[in-house]
C-alpha cells in the first residue's frame, strides 16, 4: 500500500514539471562562486572527485572502506546534509577529453615551429581506441534540518525579507542569498569533507560555480555545448541586450535564469513513455526498484559495464536517517503481517535496522538512478542500450530494476550533479558500511590534471602524466625494466613529453647519456619535426675515441679563470676515477686530497703564473679570423688576452672557442702533481711501493695515453644544441676490470659534456669579473626558467665505479637548486643505491622476472601489497594495447601509486623500438626518404608496429649459407617497401 501510494503521488507531482529546466532547482550562486542557492534557499556545492591516487586492491580495500566509512558517517549521521554521487562513462566521447589533453603538447609544438601534429594524430588515434570518457562527481547539499525550529522560522523571515529587496523577473535568476548561518554549516561541512577524503588519497576539489555548469551542460547537451561555453552568473560582465519585443524591463538587466541556460534546447518528445529526447540524443533512465541481495564493489557493476560497450550515467543518493520514510511501511506491515509472508519479513529486517541504529551504527537512504543514451534517429541502438543497462545492474549483486515510465526527464535528471532533489527510485535503507562499497569513490586517480604523456588505466581511463612538473616533490625519477619489457620506448615516450611541455617558449634542455641507439629514433623524430634552422638544436653522437671528439674536462665558461664549487668537484671525482687502479672501486688513501690541490694548483698555474702563450697552428680557422680582426700578436701574447679581446670587440662565440686553448689540459696536471704545495703535504706510500705523488703522475699519464680525447683542446661541440644524445657504446667496454673503469671514465666525461651548461644560474654570476657578468646575466634570464634533463640509461653499467655513482647522487642532491631533473634507467633494482631511491620522487617499474625479484623491488621502493602482483603478474611486454607500467611518485597531494598502460601512436612506436631488426630497417629509409617519410611508409606496410616476424620469416626460408645475412634480407625489405611506394606514385 506504502509503495502504491508513494508511486501514485510521484506521478501526479511530476505531471506538473512542464519543462526540461524544472527540474533544475539551482536558483543562483553565493558570493564565493562555488556554492549554488536553490530555489528554497537551501545549499548545494558539487566536488569534482578524480579518483583515488592509491593502489586499492584486495590487500587495502577494506581498509579504505572502513577510513571511508568514518569520512562519511558524520555526515550522514544527523539531519541537514545529503549527499549525491553521480560517475559516467562514454567509451564513444574519449577523442573530445584525449584532444582536450593534447591541447598544450599541440600549442608549444606550434610556438616551436614543429611540425609534429601528425605525430600527436597517430598517438590520439591509439588512445580513442582503448580510452573513455570518465568523471565523477560529488553533490553536498545542506538544508533547513541542521536548525532547530526556532532557527528554521527565524532563517525562512530573513531570507523572505531579503527576497522583497532583491530584483527579479520570470526568466531571471533570483539573486537572493541563502541564511548566513545555514551558509556557514554547509561551507564548514564541504570543507571538513573534502579534506577527509584527501586524508584517503582521494584526489578531489570543489568546483567553481562556471565550471560546475559548463560540466552539466556538457552532460546534458554536449553537441550544443562549445568548450568555450560559460554560463552567465552574478558578478560576469552582463552582455547589453535589447528586446526584439515588449517584454518585462528586468529581464534585459538582470541575469538569465540558470535552468535556462543548462537545458539550452529543452527537452523534446516522450518516446515509448520510457524514452525521452535531449538534444541530439534519446535517453533511457533506469531505476534499481531492489537492491543487491549481496552488496558488491562498484566495480562489479563498472566491470560489465564496459564490457557492454555502452555509455552510462550512475546517480546514487544518500540521505541521513534512513529508517524515517519506513515509518509507515513499519506500521501497516506490523497490522497486516499475517495477510503475507512479505510483511513478516519486511519488519524483521525494519527491526534489525533499528537495533543497529541503536548500536550507533549509521543507518542511510540510498537511491540509485542510472541512464544511457543513443541518437535520437536510432531507435533499435536506444533499445539494445537501455537493455543492457539494466542486464548490468541487475547482475550486480542480484538486484533488480525498472524504467522510468511516464515522466523519463525526472530519471535522467537524477543522474545529473546537484540539479535536483527529486530521485524517481524507491529508497532504501541500509548500514554505511554496506552501502560504501557500492559507491564509485575508489577509481583511480592520477595527481595531474594534464600532461604531455597520457597513460591510461587497463580499463580505459586517462591518465596524465607530466615529466619534471613542479608538483613532485624531487626533481629525480627512476626506472628499472628486465630486458624486453619496453624501457626503451618508456624513456623516449618520457623525453617527447618533456620537449613537448606545455608553455615552452624554447625547447627544453634534455640530455641523454646511453649506450646504443635507444634514443637515436627520438632524436630524428625531433629533428624531423624542426624547420631547417633550428635541427642543429637537436644532436645524436656515437662518441669515438678519436680527435673529433675531444672533449676537454677542465675547460671554463666564457671569461671565467677558475672552476665553480661543482665543477671542481667533478674534476676532482674523474681524477680520482682515473687514479684508481684497474679491479678497484675506490683510489688509494690520499689519491682525493691530491686530486683536490691538482685542480686548485693548475688553474693558478695557468692563468696567474704562465697563461698559455697563443699558438697561431692550435686553430688555423680562428687564427685567421684573428689576424683579419686586426689584433696585435706577439712572442708574448697570451690565449687570455685574445680571449677578452675578441670578446670587446663583440665576438663572444670565438672568444669561447679561443679559450680552449688557455685552460689547462689533463697532462698540465701530471706536470703540477710534483709542486711543492703537494709534494710537502703527501708523502705516503701506496700498495704499489711507490710514492702516492709517483703513483698519482703515473695514473694520469697512463689516462693520457687510454684515453686521448681527454687529453686535448676541446673539439667536440654541442654548445648549440638542447636536445642531445650521446652513444657510448664504442667507448664502453665490457666484460674485464679495465673495461670497467673505462666505462666509469666515460660516463664521467660525458655528463661534464651534457651537464656542465646545466650548473649555471644566478648564483653563478658572482664568480664572474664584470666584464663578463652581463653577458652571463642575459644567458641566465634567457634559460634559468627552462626545464633540464639530464638521463642516464643503462646505469648498471656504472656499479664497479664509485667515483662517477658518487658525481650522480652530488647532482640528485643539488640538482633541483639548479632546476635540473635527474632520470636514473636500469635493469637491475640492486643498480640504485638507497640514497638514490630515498631522493627520487617517480619510480617507474616494467616488471619483475621472479618472484623474488618483485619481493626486492617491493622492499627497497617500500611499495604496497597490492603493487607487488602487479609488478609479478599484470605487467606484461609491450603489445598492441601498449606496455604495462607501474608508478610511484611524490607529490604535493601526497604517494600515488598507479598501475597503467602506456599506449603510444604507431608513429612513435616506430621511431622508439630500439629492437635489433625494425632499428635497422628504419634506419635505411631514414637514410633514403627522410624520417618522417620512412615513418609513414612503416606504419603503412607494418601496422603492428614491427617488421620482426616477417624479416624472421624470410629468414628462416633462405639457405644455410645466407643465414647471417640478416641485414641484406633488411635491405631487400625496404628495397620492396620503396619500390611499391613508387609504384603508387606512378
Amino acid at each position: 500500500m506504502a509503495d502504491f501510494t508513494t508511486d501514485v503521488l510521484f506521478t501526479l507531482g511530476s505531471i506538473f514539471k512542464t519543462e526540461a529546466g524544472s527540474y533544475i532547482d539551482i536558483e543562483t550562486v553565493e558570493d564565493d562562486m562555488s556554492t549554488f542557492v536553490r530555489q528554497d534557499g537551501t545549499l548545494v556545492s558539487i566536488v569534482n572527485i578524480r579518483g583515488v591516487q592509491k593502489l586499492l586492491g584486495p590487500h587495502e580495500f577494506p581498509e579504505y572502506l572502513r577510513a571511508l566509512n568514518e569520512r562519511l558517517a558524520p555526515v550522514l549521521g544527523a539531519e541537514g546534509h545529503s549527499l549525491q554521487l553521480v560517475y559516467k562513462r562514454d567509451p564513444f566521447g574519449a577523442a573530445r577529453e584525449i584532444d582536450a589533453s593534447l591541447i598544450p603538447a599541440r600549442k608549444t609544438a606550434e610556438r616551436l615551429n614543429m611540425d609534429i601534429d601528425w605525430v600527436l594524430n597517430a598517438k590520439r588515434d591509439a588512445l580513442v581506441q582503448f580510452c573513455a570518457s570518465e568523471s565523477t562527481w560529488l553533490a553536498i547539499s545542506t538544508n533547513y534540518g541542521v536548525f532547530s525550529q526556532i532557527e528554521i522560522k527565524a532563517a525562512a523571515a530573513e531570507r523572505g525579507a531579503a527576497m522583497k529587496k532583491m530584483p527579479t523577473g520570470r526568466y531571471c535568476q533570483n539573486m537572493t542569498p541563502s541564511s548566513p548561518g545555514l551558509y556557514s554549516n554547509h561551507v564548514s561541512t564541504v570543507g571538513e569533507l573534502i579534506d577527509g577524503l584527501r586524508s584517503l588519497g582521494v584526489v578531489c576539489e570543489a568546483m567553481n560555480a562556471h565550471d560546475a555548469l559548463t560540466a552539466i551542460r556538457k552532460e546534458v547537451d554536449p553537441e550544443f555545448t562549445s568548450d568555450k561555453w560559460r554560463p552567465l552568473l552574478p558578478g560576469d560582465r552582463f552582455p547589453v541586450r535589447f528586446p526584439d519585443a515588449p517584454t518585462d524591463e528586468k529581464e534585459t538587466v538582470l541575469y538569465p535564469r540558470i535552468r535556462d541556460q543548462v537545458f539550452p534546447r529543452g527537452a523534446g518528445e516522450i518516446v515509448n513513455h520510457r524514452w525521452i529526447e535531449i538534444g541530439d540524443n534519446l535517453h533511457a533512465p533506469v531505476v534499481m526498484s531492489m537492491p543487491p541481495q549481496s552488496p558488491q564493489s562498484f566495480q562489479g557493476l563498472l566491470s560489465s559495464l564496459i564490457e557492454a560497450q555502452i555509455p552510462f550515467r550512475v546517480g546514487v543518493d544518500l540521505t541521513p536517517s534512513g529508517l524515517n520514510g519506513f515509518n509507515l511501511k513499519s506500521i501497516l506491515a506490523s497490522v497486516l503481517h499475517v495477510t503475507s509472508g512479505n510483511n513478516k519479513r519486511f519488519n524483521a529486517a525494519y527491526e534489525g535496522l533499528r537495533q543497529m541504529e541503536l548500536d550507533n551504527e549509521t543507518i542511510i537512504g540510498f537511491r540509485l538512478c542510472a541512464d544511457t543514451w543513443a541518437p535520437a534517429d536510432d531507435t533499435s541502438l536506444m533499445r539494445n542500450r537501455a537493455s543492457r543497462l539494466s542486464q548490468c545492474i541487475q547482475s550486480w549483486g542480484n538486484s533488480d530494476t525498472r524504467q522510468v515510465f511516464g515522466d523519463p526527464l525526472c530519471g535522467v535528471s537524477a543522474t545529473l550533479p546537484g540539479t535536483n532533489r527529486i530521485n524517481p527510485a524507491p529508497a532504501v535503507a541500509a548500514p554505511i558500511h554496506e552501502i560504501t562499497q557500492m559507491l564509485p569513490m575508489a577509481r583511480p586517480a592520477s595527481p595531474w590534471i594534464e600532461g604531455a604523456l597520457p597513460f591510461r588505466t587497463p580499463d580505459g581511463k586517462l591518465m596524465s602524466y607530466q615529466p619534471g612538473s613542479s608538483l613532485q616533490t624531487a626533481a629525480v625519477t627512476l626506472a628499472f625494466a628486465p630486458m624486453g619489457q619496453g624501457k626503451s620506448v618508456l624513456l623516449n615516450a618520457h623525453n617527447m613529453a618533456l620537449a613537448l611541455r606545455g608553455g615552452l617558449e624554447r625547447l627544453p634542455y634534455i640530455s641523454i647519456l646511453d649506450i646504443g641507439p635507444s634514443s637515436s629514433g627520438l632524436i630524428a623524430l625531433l629533428q624531423q619535426s624542426l624547420p631547417d634552422d633550428m635541427k642543429d638544436k637537436v644532436m645524436y653522437h656515437r662518441l669515438k675515441m678519436t680527435p673529433e671528439y675531444a672533449i676537454n674536462p677542465f675547460d671554463l665558461p666564457l671569461g671565467l679563470r677558475k672552476p665553480m664549487p661543482d665543477h671542481k668537484a667533478m674534476l676532482v671525482n674523474l681524477l680520482c676515477i682515473l687514479c684508481t687502479e684497474v679491479g678497484e672501486v675506490k683510489p688509494e688513501s690520499g689519491v682525493a686530497g691530491i686530486a683536490s690541490q691538482i685542480v686548485e694548483i693548475v688553474y693558478d698555474v695557468f692563468n696567474e703564473r704562465t697563461p698559455k702563450r697563443f699558438d697561431e697552428h692550435q686553430d688555423p680557422e680562428l687564427t685567421q679570423f684573428i689576424l683579419s680582426q686586426g689584433l696585435h700578436i706577439d712572442h708574448a701574447t697570451t690565449w687570455y688576452e685574445i680571449v677578452d679581446e675578441l670578446f670587446d670587440k663583440g665576438y663572444p662565440e670565438h672568444a669561447a672557442r679561443a679559450q680552449r686553448f688557455a685552460v689547462p689540459l689533463l697532462g698540465d696536471c701530471a706536470a703540477v702533481v710534483k709542486d711543492p704545495a703537494i709534494t710537502n703535504i703527501y708523502k705516503g706510500v701506496v700498495d704499489t711501493k711507490e710514492s702516492v705523488i709517483d703513483y698519482v703522475w703515473r695514473m694520469i699519464n697512463e689516462a693520457i695515453n687510454e684515453f686521448p680525447i681527454l687529453a686535448m683542446a676541446t673539439r667536440f661541440d654541442i654548445s648549440n644544441a638542447r636536445v642531445v644524445s650521446l652513444d657510448l657504446d664504442e667507448v664502453c667496454p665490457k666484460g674485464s676490470a679495465k673495461a670497467d673503469k673505462q666505462t666509469g671514465v666515460m660516463y664521467m666525461l660525458a655528463r661534464y659534456v651534457l651537464a656542465q651548461r646545466y650548473y649555471f644560474g644566478k648564483d653563478s654570476l658572482p664568480f664572474f669579473s664584470d666584464k663578463y657578468r652581463g653577458y652571463h646575466a642575459r644567458r641566465v634570464a634567457e634559460t634559468a626558467s627552462d626545464p633540464k634533463l639530464l638521463c642516464l640509461d643503462e646505469f648498471h653499467r656504472t656499479g664497479k665505479v664509485e667515483g662517477i655513482r658518487e658525481q650522480i647522487v652530488r647532482d640528485i642532491r643539488e640538482g633541483r637548486k639548479w632546476g635540473i631533473q635527474i632520470m636514473l634507467v636500469s635493469q637491475n633494482i640492486d643498480d640504485f643505491d638507497d640514497i638514490m631511491i630515498n631522493l627520487s620522487s617517480t619510480r617507474f617499474v616494467l616488471g619483475a622476472n621472479t618472484p623474488s625479484d618483485a619481493d626486492a623491488i617491493v622492499k627497497r621502493f617500500e611499495l604496497s601489497p597490492s603493487a607487488r602482483d602487479i609488478i609479478l603478474n599484470k605487467i606484461l611486454k609491450p603489445g598492441r594495447k601498449g606496455a604495462g607500467v607501474y608508478c610511484s611518485a611524490s607529490t604535493e597531494l601526497g604517494n600515488a601509486e598507479m598501475y597503467l598502460y602506456l599506449t603510444l601512436g604507431l608513429t612513435e612506436l616506430w621511431a622508439f623500438d630500439s629492437s635489433a631488426e625494425n632499428r635497422t630497417l628504419r634506419d635505411i629509409l631514414y637514410q633514403r626518404v627522410g624520417a618522417r617519410r620512412a615513418l609513414e611508409m612503416l606504419c603503412k606496410y607494418f601496422p603492428s608496429g614491427s617488421a620482426v616476424k616477417e624479416i624472421e620469416r624470410r629468414r628462416g626460408e633462405m639457405s644455410s649459407e645466407r643465414d647471417e645475412q640478416s641485414r641484406t634480407i633488411i635491405e631487400v625489405v625496404a628495397d620492396e617497401m620503396l619500390l611499391k611506394e613508387s609504384d603508387t606514385l606512378l
